[in-house]
């Protein structure tokens, strides 16, 4: 059997001088796509730090008369920023049906929220006269029309650096259907505000 044949040294060459102009091509191509992803992950957290927060989301998911002169609703406030936490301080709600108004005892709550997260809150308001089963519109047709309004000092705080801090004082506006008879059911209510700040 005839001895193998070794590759000329000048093809070896060749060959090695092929391999490494390939290995440096895709460590180039590998480096350029690194750099890449770097400047454009530091591009979008700097926008995302640049942003001012989103004003907190509310909404009203629960609502029900307990007796002629009780409301009771339930309320979901949302952070919904992924880089600040918010503070609530001095929290006052209000109950409006037609000429009554009502506080409630949650009045001048203050609480604090993480980013991302959700806080219940279940105020209650006494005193509203209302009657049940009269000849008044709102009776005739299965509901009562309610206002809610609430005020909240807020504080929004960056955690990341730099850590900024912005304030606002927003009123929100609930306009609520509620329920005449348990017969009937509450559809949660979205509630708009607007800035009281000068």
């Amino acid at each position: 059997m005839p001895p193998a044949e070794l590759p000329a040294p000048g093809t070896m060459e060749s060959q090695l001088d092929n391999l490494c102009a390939r290995l440096s091509h895709n460590l180039k191509w590998f480096s350029c796509s690194v750099v890449f992803l770097v400047v454009m992950s530091i591009f979008i957290l700097s926008l995302c730090l640049a942003k001012s927060p989103d004003n907190v989301r509310c909404h009203v998911t629960e609502a029900s008369l307990v007796t002629d002169s009780n409301l009771t609703i339930g309320i979901t406030i949302r952070n919904p920023n992924g880089f600040y936490h918010v503070h609530h301080d001095h929290i006052n709600f209000t109950a409006y049906y037609q000429n009554q108004t009502s506080g409630s005892l949650l009045n001048n709550a203050s609480f604090s929220q993480g980013r991302k997260n959700e806080t219940h809150l279940t105020p209650s308001f006494n005193g509203m006269q209302i009657l049940r089963g009269g000849n008044d519109s709102d009776s005739r047709e299965n509901y009562y029309d309610i206002l809610v309004k609430f005020n909240m000092q807020d504080e929004y705080k960056r955690q990341l650096l730099p850590r900024t801090r912005h304030h606002r004082h927003l009123e929100y506006s609930c306009e609520l259907k509620v329920p005449a008879s348990s017969a009937s059911s509450f559809n949660t209510t979205l509630c708009r505000y607007h800035n009281l700040d000068p």
